[in-house]
């Protein structure tokens, strides 16, 4: 007959399963993108300062040229952080409403 003993220690709590990081780490890649995105829309949309229209721009026909290049070769996740630059700064310096 086995005797039970009473362990005063508590186990360690768990660390939380790889498969629920990658999703949170998915959520706030794809909260980023979002923002991004709205903040180049809203730059395509005000003519009134051209730089910030400029910056929308480039920052579509990067992105617009890595995603037709990604339909056709392997492409590296770091190349389309060139479309990212401006478009972080047309984030960064948005006009608030």
């Amino acid at each position: 007959m086995l005797e039970e003993t009473e362990v005063n220690e508590e186990p360690p709590p768990p660390a939380p399963p790889k498969r629920r990081r990658r999703r949170r780490i998915l959520a706030v890649l794809l909260l980023l993108f979002i923002l991004l995105v709205v903040a180049v829309r809203n730059a395509l949309r005000n003519v009134d300062v051209p730089l910030r229209r400029l910056l929308a721009v480039t920052s579509l026909v990067v992105f617009a040229f890595f995603a037709y290049s990604a339909t056709r070769r392997r492409v590296e996740a770091n190349w389309p952080a060139l479309a990212y630059i401006p478009a972080v700064l047309l984030f960064a310096t948005q006009p608030r409403t």
